[in-house]
């Protein structure tokens, strides 16, 4: 699969969606998948097919925090092992082999993530791509989900844009506001893409919007706009591959006023005009956008300069040397600044 970037974590799924009782299935990063809460309330991943014969497990029940397979009642605990056989009785001897083999997950800042691991076996990072001050589920957020029909690296390239705003979204954005600058990109200390600026008027400095925009690589991102950033409704995107063609996206927003209550009711509406107006424009650009590689050679320019960074992260994570993939320090990308 294309689109997966191996010895990366990914979010896969919302915690607050995963509750006791029931599996639920998914397709990610090419992988048909089943999640569950054991008896602890730990959530777990395995492949959705049952090792006995491929039964669908997403369509059983949780038993006592374990699986149960709907074909034939076999089921399996937190640990994968198969602990009952109906068929065979309450004292037959299960072969060790008949397990459920999970996958590498955890459960952090309101998401289950996955490891996405390579050909050859390899430890996972012990800290989730994030990025600090983000904001936690509370009752002061409100999410929304969407499955793009775009491929992973489209839908990240769509998330850095941020001069595509006065063209796409006009009934939201001044049409006058088409100047990216002063803006610039760079991967800082902790290993963060950070493009920060200002989207103005050709005609006046004064008018426009500063902004700063944080990207985790591979799939977590935070833009924040105005002088009073911090004070405002702040977010993060979190995006990852269901597989080569299409894209699961995460849109979590937090306000900052002071009764909650009404805090919840400013996210609920920043993040539902966000998702079924704003992200609506994007994803029918993104969709029809020609790939890369098929007779349309991209040419990126200066306010592109992020996703030149971050398509550098990407070759490099991808690559057959496996180089390290802390940033230090990165090139920029080979583009022509808004003077050249």
């Amino acid at each position: 699969m294309a689109e997966r970037i191996p010895r990366q974590w990914f979010p896969i799924f919302r915690s607050e969606r995963l509750r006791h009782g029931r599996p639920i299935g998914v397709r990610r990063l090419g992988e048909e998948l089943v999640l569950w809460r054991d008896a602890a309330g730990t959530a777990r991943v395995a492949q959705r097919g049952c090792p006995h014969r491929g039964a669908d497990l997403a369509l059983g029940k949780v038993v006592g925090g374990e699986l149960q397979c709907p074909y034939h009642g076999f089921r399996f605990s937190g640990t994968g092992a198969c602990t009952a056989v109906p068929c065979e009785g309450p004292d037959a001897r299960i072969p060790p082999r008949l397990r459920l083999e999970l996958e590498t997950a955890v459960e952090e800042h309101g998401f289950i993530w996955l490891y996405c691991r390579d050909a050859e076996p390899s430890e996972p990072p012990s800290s989730r791509p994030w990025i600090d001050g983000l904001p936690e589920p509370s009752t002061r957020v409100a999410t929304r989900e969407m499955e793009w029909n775009v491929p992973f690296s489209r839908a990240m390239e769509g998330m850095m844009d941020l001069h595509h705003a006065p063209f796409a979204h006009g009934r939201y954005v001044p049409r006058s506001m088409t100047r990216l600058d002063p803006y610039d990109a760079r991967f800082d200390e902790r290993g963060i893409l950070r493009s920060e600026g200002r989207l103005r008027s050709e005609s006046s400095e004064k008018r426009g919007w500063d902004f700063v925009l944080d990207v985790a690589p591979p799939s977590i991102v935070s833009v924040k706009f105005g002088e009073r950033r911090s004070k405002s409704v702040g977010g993060v995107v979190a995006c990852c591959p269901i597989d080569d063609t299409r894209t699961w996206i995460s849109i979590r927003y937090r306000a900052e006023q002071r009764v909650p209550w009404i805090a919840r009711l400013v996210a609920e509406i920043a993040v539902t005009v966000e998702c079924r107006l704003v992200q609506v424009d994007d994803h029918r650009l993104l969709r029809t956008t020609v790939p890369e590689g098929e007779g349309h050679p991209r040419q990126l320019v200066h306010a592109d300069k992020a996703i030149g960074l971050w398509q550098q992260w990407r070759r490099r994570a991808l690559g057959p040397a496996r180089l390290p993939l802390a940033p230090q320090p990165h090139a920029a990308p080979s583009i022509p600044t808004a003077h050249a």
